[in-house]
Order: C-alpha cells, then structure tokens, then sequence
C-alpha cells in the first residue's frame, strides 16, 4: 500500500507539551483510499519511502511569504507558524523535484498557491464581507476541472477566513464558490491538486447533511500515487 507524508498541525498536547498533530479524518480519508500515511514530525531528508504529499489544513502562512513585509499591514486576525512555513516549503521543493503528487487542503492549497508566487486575502469579513468559517455552500467546477467526477456543482463544508488573491504562476482554478473565489486549482504540467474545502470530513460513512460525498477526490489522489496500478 503507497505511503503518504502528511504534513499537519503543531501545538500543546492535553499536559502542555509540544506536539505534531492531525485531524483523525485524513489518515482515515486516506486510508478508505487505499493510502497508508504517516505525520511529518521534523526535516524529512529522504522523500524515497513516499508515494505522494498531503497538505492539510491549519493556521495562516506568515504574509511576508506573499509579499507583505510591513507588519503594519498584517491583520490581527492572521495566526502564523513560521517553523510550519518552513518544513511545507522544503516538501513542496522536495516532491516537486521528485514529479511525486502533492495534494492540498485548505491551508494546503493556499500553500501550493503561495509557493507558486500567489497572493491572499488575509480575513475574508473585514476585507471581503464574507464569512467562510464553519458553513456549508456550493461550488461550481469549471470546464476542463480534473476533480469534477460528473458534478458540476458540488455542496462542500468551509472552515477558513483566507482565500486565493491572485493565483499563483501557472496555477489553473477548477472550482469556484458562490462568491467566485477559487475553491480548487491544479498545475498543468506537475501532480498538484488542491481544494479549499475539507473532503476528509465528508468521505466516510457519517457525511454530514447536504454536503456530498468527497471520496472520489481521495481515490483520485490515491490513483495518482499508484494505487490500482501494477
């Protein structure tokens, strides 16, 4: 079975200590999939063991990464983890140089994006008027998406208070939300997919009302990391 690297969260466990962490829901996601995964705790200096990078979600990339150098001009909403920064940006190089699939999720998309020379909104109420934390909306793919599977509008769950600016050098959108941000993107010529939205929370048995089944885009990664080939 193909071995993913998560790259997730950090912070302090249930008795203060530092801790890496992540949602249950990706390695279950994953898994249903076809995909073991392992969480990244540090520098990976050898990517060989991994089929592919999964980018999860998590707090805001520091603006400076994006062009911001003023922290005048940072909004007090924005929570940033430099060291997180940092160890995602070494992965992306890593499996970029290796052609190995990269999937991203929220924060992980807004990664891929920044990589790739894009910008963000930093706080979607105060600098749009739009309210993305914890609701349930459309999305509508647009032609030519390679993760449509035949629905061309799709009902997702959003969790996030940053959104696509500008899209990054050679990045493509394939979804779009009500509002018309970006709510997925891919590269043309590397693996690299992404969603703004979080499929691990609507791909097991317990989907939520309303949202649809986001299975297939696990099966979709899965199939890019060699599951079903062979």
């Amino acid at each position: 079975m193909p071995l993913i690297l998560i790259a997730g969260s950090r912070g302090k466990n249930d008795v203060g200590a530092q801790s890496h962490m992540v949602d249950k829901r990706y390695p279950q996601s994953l898994m249903r999939a076809g995909l073991e995964s392992v969480l990244a705790t540090g520098e990976i200096t050898d990517i060989s063991p991994f089929a592919g990078l999964l980018l999860a979600g998590g707090p805001d990339i520091n603006p400076e990464l994006y062009g911001i150098d003023d922290p005048a001009l940072i909004h007090p909403s924005v929570s940033i983890d430099d060291e997180r920064d940092a160890l995602e940006w070494k992965l992306m190089r890593a499996f970029i140089r290796a052609e190995k699939p990269i999937f991203g999720i929220c924060r992980g998309l807004q990664v891929i994006n920044v990589y790739f020379g894009g910008t963000l909104w930093q706080d979607l109420p105060s600098e749009k008027g739009v309210n993305h934390m914890n609701v349930t909306h459309k999305i509508r793919h647009l032609p030519g998406s390679p993760i449509n599977f035949g629905q061309d509008v799709q009902t997702v769950n959003s969790t996030h208070h940053q959104a696509v600016k500008t899209l990054g050098f050679q990045l493509v959108s394939d979804a779009e939300n009500e509002e018309g941000f970006c709510e997925a993107l891919h590269h043309p010529s590397l693996p690299i997919w992404a969603v703004q939205w979080h499929p691990e929370r609507s791909s097991g048995d317990d989907i939520p009302d309303g949202q649809d089944n986001m299975l297939p885009l696990f099966k979709f990664f899965a199939a890019k990391c060699g599951v079903g080939q062979g």
